[in-house]
């Protein structure tokens, strides 16, 4: 987006210069963006500057912090782009993926939810929670006994020795 290149180029400016890139400030800017009515720039400034200073073994309790400070703030956008950055860095995090799927379906839409935990159990074939999640909200929120059995079915494949799903499989029937 031309306002990630805006940013991006804002930083590589500021680091040329020699400046010390502010991390805090530059995400209570992204907040602020998002409360005056602007995400797409609140999720550009996280996306830029979520891993400026953090030690590569600090990210993933950073950007969750991040991500569930922001929600406390409700700042919806901002977490999002938190989890995004995390996911990117992290994809085989089921921890971070359980995190953007409840925000998903707190803040959400089915199809964003859908979306999330299609992703998820893609990056995360063994996380049995995830694809419970998933059947779950086929079945309950969608009201698609069919759909939930597909999903079982394929967490099944990839998890043909878990109790948890076959209770599940037992309990849809």
């Amino acid at each position: 987006s031309v306002v990630r290149t805006v940013i991006r180029r804002a930083l590589k400016s500021l680091r040329s210069h020699g400046a010390k890139i502010d991390r805090d400030a530059w995400l209570t800017e992204a907040e602020a963006a998002e409360k005056a009515g602007s995400p797409l720039t609140c999720q550009a400034i996280v996306a830029e500057v979520a891993a400026e200073g953090i030690a590569e073994a600090d990210r993933k309790r950073q950007w969750t912090e991040d991500a569930e400070g922001a929600l406390s703030r409700g700042c919806i956008a901002f977490a999002r782009a938190a989890y995004g950055c995390a996911i990117e860095a992290l994809p085989k995090k089921k921890s971070l993926w359980l995190g953007l799927a409840h925000l998903e379906k707190q803040h959400g839409n089915r199809e964003t939810l859908e979306e999330v935990l299609v992703r998820a159990v893609e990056q995360c074939p063994k996380a049995e929670v995830l694809w419970l999640m998933r059947a779950k909200e086929k079945w309950q929120s969608w009201g698609d006994v069919s759909a939930a059995r597909g999903v079982l079915q394929e967490a099944f494949a990839a998890n043909p020795d878990s109790e948890s799903i076959w209770l599940a499989a037992v309990k849809l029937e």
